[in-house]
């Protein structure tokens, strides 16, 4: 039995007595840890996972919490007379789980079962509508004209050759290309991030072009889209990971000496060309540290440093 792809979510959940009792003991993380788990065993074969050490590291990392308190919360969610979840013999999974899925996996079986005796009538069918060929010989007229199959089939062979040689120069366009942001073109790396994701999401191109507008705030904001796009792939997330402090561009220092010798950056203009004479001063590098060493800033990463109440030189 496979996984699903969702599971119903009571309007009254909170007021679930182990929900309240995990909320008691962890806070609004127990809660979010409680439906974490549920999608986790959600997708998974049989709606159940393997428990052991391993497995809470992992699952501790793709929550984004310390590994010694979420074992903490297994074993309080475990216990028989909280039971939002059960481990039995290395297995973890949850009953209420099982019984709300039951119904969908009995409406797949259903569905199956008409496909199959569908396709089954659908052969018989064609079987019994099969003509006899009887073994009576039919007279063949012969063409007044006969064409030369010989000059015939090596014209064929040089059509097919030559689209063959076109398919092998021309290769297909991806039917997802989505235009990348400047502002995102420039972080080392976010290529191969991207292109990692997309091949896990397969993104429609709305979905994709969402998603780069999403990712270039999470930029502005000082978040590392490669972090971002990474954990997502690695917890196999539907949707982008929520950003969280430790995907946020380290902080850096930078000596008194190097700001009195650096004072201007260059900037691409719209218009064509380059300004050189940017000060510094009149940029807030606060939400994105990464961009303070580089020499030459496009017009849109420009945009996103000019503070709007700032004086600056152009």
């Amino acid at each position: 039995m496979t996984g699903a792809e969702w599971f119903k979510h009571d309007a009254d959940m909170s007021a679930d007595e182990k929900v309240i009792y995990l909320e008691s003991q962890f806070g609004l993380v127990g809660y979010a840890l409680f439906n974490k788990m549920l999608e986790v065993l959600s997708r998974a074969t049989d709606n159940r996972i393997q428990w052991n050490e391993f497995q809470c590291g992992v699952y501790a990392r793709k929550f984004g919490c310390e590994r010694a308190m979420f074992q903490s919360f297994i074993e309080e969610a475990t216990r028989p007379e909280v039971a939002a979840f059960l481990l039995h013999d290395g297995w973890l999974f949850s009953n209420g789980l099982i019984k709300r899925l039951a119904p969908m996996y009995e409406k797949r079986a259903r569905n199956a079962e008409k496909v199959r005796k569908y396709r089954q009538s659908k052969k018989n069918r064609l079987h019994d509508e099969d003509v006899t060929v009887t073994s009576d010989l039919v007279p063949v007229t012969q063409p007044a004209h006969v064409p030369n199959d010989t000059a015939t089939n090596e014209q064929s062979r040089e059509e097919y050759s030559k689209g063959e040689e076109s398919r092998k120069t021309l290769p297909p366009t991806p039917a997802n290309t989505v235009e990348m942001p400047e502002a995102l073109k420039t972080l080392k790396g976010f290529a191969h991030e991207w292109e990692k994701w997309e091949n896990a999401r397969k993104p429609s191109v709305s979905a994709a072009r969402s998603q780069l507008e999403t990712l270039l705030e999470h930029l502005a904001n000082g978040y590392d889209p490669r972090k971002i796009l990474k954990f997502s792939v690695e917890a196999d997330f539907r949707a982008l990971a929520r950003p969280t402090d430790d995907m946020k561009f380290p902080a850096r220092a930078f000596s008194p000496s190097n700001q009195q010798q650096r004072h201007y950056v260059a900037v691409e203009m719209p218009q064509g060309g380059v300004n050189p004479t940017i000060r510094l001063d009149s940029l807030d590098f606060s939400r994105a540290e990464h961009l303070r060493d580089k020499a030459l800033l496009t017009y849109q990463e420009y945009q996103l440093l000019r503070k709007e109440n700032a004086p600056h030189s152009t």
